[in-house]
């Protein structure tokens, strides 16, 4: 499309700005100005050339982990939990806990799924699907008996919405994720959610507008890592926010196959980190970074709760004031007379 002077002239100032590795999509331009809207600290909106590694802290104290917060930093934590102040590790692995406690509750499932090469089922869509919470975990079974892949897979799942009993557990215990860490965050709006499946259940490469702390319940989850600014290398898709990446997940930007290093280019210099965690551990996954994730095939669960970021770690000018980028794009709606632009420019 064609910009006029002045709109053009703000898009070469932003991307002087961000340099970013390529071309500039619409997708891009709207990610960037959600960065803004969000308070995301400007130093972390531009690309760096060190990268930020994953680092594993074994029983940090809150204070210890606010510092890697505050640099939107990932970190493993270990040794953290044990079921005598945390008893979900051990409750919510066994079945028939979950089914004595809240078997008959309903539950959201996701069922539209693809296997791919790795023979990953991976689910594209949210929960549209219902059923009991003891019918799933009998279709768990099943699977982990006939050594297959389950159907469905609880992804996404508000705890208050569906099992309650389990929002109260976790709100029991002495020293839970959030009991020992929760100060390190914003608010949390949204609630305890979990993932809970098996046959190495996955999602696709997308990030999240909020701060993520989780911890793997049983089983083993895998995640691929990218920073936020390595927005410019995995073409996003998905109107409003453009939050996710058409980019098959876990394959190294290294080892592309041919067909895909050409219709993918520019993820040559994409930055990722492989996570390995395993039940007990917990991830801090900071807001806005770029994510994959994959379950053992066996049973697997997470438990997670998205936090507004702490107010120290706001960005709060443009917040209040038009930033660059949301001005960009509020000129490129209003020279398309439209409120959806098309897709690049």
């Amino acid at each position: 499309m064609t910009l006029d002077r002045e709109t053009r002239e703000d898009l070469d100032a932003l991307c002087k700005a961000k340099k970013p590795r390529g071309h500039v999509s619409l997708g891009l331009i709207v990610l960037w100005s959600v960065w803004e809207r969000q308070g995301l600290p400007r130093e972390l909106r531009v690309s760096s050339p060190e990268l930020a590694p994953v680092v594993t802290l074994v029983r940090p104290t809150a204070q210890q982990l606010a510092e890697y917060v505050m640099r939107n930093q990932p970190v493993v934590i270990k040794g953290a939990l044990n079921s005598e102040k945390f008893p979900p590790l051990e409750d919510f692995a066994n079945f028939g806990y979950l089914r004595e406690r809240c078997g008959h509750r309903m539950i959201k499932v996701k069922s539209e799924a693809f296997v791919d090469k790795e023979n990953r089922q991976l689910f594209v869509s949210d929960p549209l699907g219902e059923m009991s919470l003891s019918a799933f975990c009998g279709l768990v079974e099943q699977a982990e008996h006939l050594g297959v892949a389950a159907p469905v897979y609880m992804g996404k799942v508000k705890l208050d919405d569906s099992v309650p009993e389990l929002v109260e557990d976790l709100a029991d215990c002495p020293a839970g994720p959030m009991q020992q860490f929760a100060e390190c965050f914003g608010s949390n709006v949204k609630g305890a959610h979990t993932y809970f499946g098996c046959g190495k259940n996955t999602t696709a490469i997308h990030c999240d507008p909020s701060e993520n702390l989780l911890v793997v319940i049983t089983g083993t989850k895998t995640f691929d890592l990218y920073p936020p600014s390595d927005a410019d290398c995995l073409y996003l898709i998905r109107q409003p926010n453009y939050l996710n990446s058409c980019l098959p997940p876990f394959v190294s930007p290294d080892a592309m196959p041919d067909e895909m290093a050409a219709k993918y280019p520019l993820y040559r210099h994409a930055r990722v980190q492989r996570v390995e965690l395993v039940a007990g551990d917990m991830l801090y996954l900071p807001i806005f970074w770029w994510h994959g994730v994959t379950g053992g095939f066996e049973r697997n669960m997470i438990i997670n709760w998205w936090c507004e970021m702490h107010p120290d770690k706001m960005d709060k000018t443009d917040s209040t004031l038009e930033g660059s980028a949301m001005a960009l794009i509020e000129a490129v709606r209003e020279h398309l007379g439209q409120t959806q632009p098309s897709p690049s420019i």
